[in-house]
């Protein structure tokens, strides 16, 4: 919608054209009169008009082409999951379709990471980093392990005593 951003007419045409129509408006050149200038204003503004319909129009095909998308990145999914466990029996098979790394939904992608997934991603790429965006591993959750709560306790006293 850029061109709805810019004006149909720039503000000193816009002066010019107020000029021949009232001050200058009996004044007629070779081929430039406040008519001629007001009729070339009005088909600019008609164009400007059309432009935006097309854009709107653009705009609209581009959402249904997207939509269609992922529409075809969903069912692809699901015909990828049924076609690995159909080939569990044929290894040859199996190994092509386990080449296969479709990417990630967008709408999935959002919905799991965050409004900072904006494209979508292969879940090999996501898995190890690889994607080039180098983000750091998700943070642990839960409770710390005994086994690291216990070296954590075994220096807690040492470090107490030397300090006495």
């Amino acid at each position: 919608m850029f061109s709805l951003m810019m004006p149909t007419i720039p503000a000193p045409v816009d002066q010019l054209l107020a000029l021949f129509s009232s001050r200058l408006a009996d004044v007629r050149f070779p081929d430039v009169d406040g008519a001629s200038l007001a009729r070339l204003a009005e088909q600019t503004h008609e164009a400007r008009m059309a432009l935006a319909t097309a854009e709107a129009m653009v705009e609209t095909a581009r959402s249904a082409v997207r939509e269609h998308q992922e529409e075809l990145l969903r069912t692809a999914q699901r015909a990828l999951a049924y076609a690995r466990v159909y080939a569990s029996a044929d290894d040859a098979l199996a190994r092509e379709l386990d080449a296969i790394a479709l990417p990630r939904s967008v709408r999935r992608a959002r919905a799991e990471g965050g409004e900072q997934e904006t494209r979508a991603t292969t879940p090999s790429a996501r898995a190890d980093g690889a994607d080039g965006a180098g983000t750091a591993p998700p943070k642990r959750r839960g409770r710390p392990r005994k086994s690291d709560t216990a070296a954590l306790s075994l220096d807690l006293p040492a470090t107490s005593s030397a300090a006495e």
